[in-house]
């Protein structure tokens, strides 16, 4: 099992916003098409780039089904749409991958 956490830098003003829109309406959906498999999503609220930053976190089984997802992603009939839609709103993306040391059991209370 992988994590994947993604956070995009937007310009100044209304680009977060707009990217959440978007994300939400257009991008998620054909993710989950792709199989892409959403556990949260977060813009900042207090601290650098508050304001500015939409991250998200991505749970893969293998990083090939994440090769997969991907691939099948950007050749998604309505992919072009959504990366038109943003452009211009994303500054910097910075991406990570994690694999799982600890991990808590929800039935010992912890």
């Amino acid at each position: 099992m992988y994590y994947e956490l993604r956070e995009y830098q937007m310009v100044l003003g209304a680009g977060a916003a707009e990217y959440v829109k978007s994300f939400e309406n257009l991008g998620l959906p054909i993710m989950r098409e792709c199989g892409f498999h959403l556990v949260g999503a977060w813009t900042t609220e207090i601290g650098p780039d508050a304001l500015t930053t939409f991250a998200w976190m991505l749970r893969w089984e293998s990083l090939d089904q994440r090769a997969d997802a991907f691939q099948a992603f950007r050749d998604h009939p309505r992919y072009a749409a959504f990366t038109g839609e943003n452009s211009g709103r994303v500054v910097k993306v910075s991406n990570r991958i994690f694999r799982p040391a600890l991990q808590e059991d929800p039935a010992a209370g912890n």
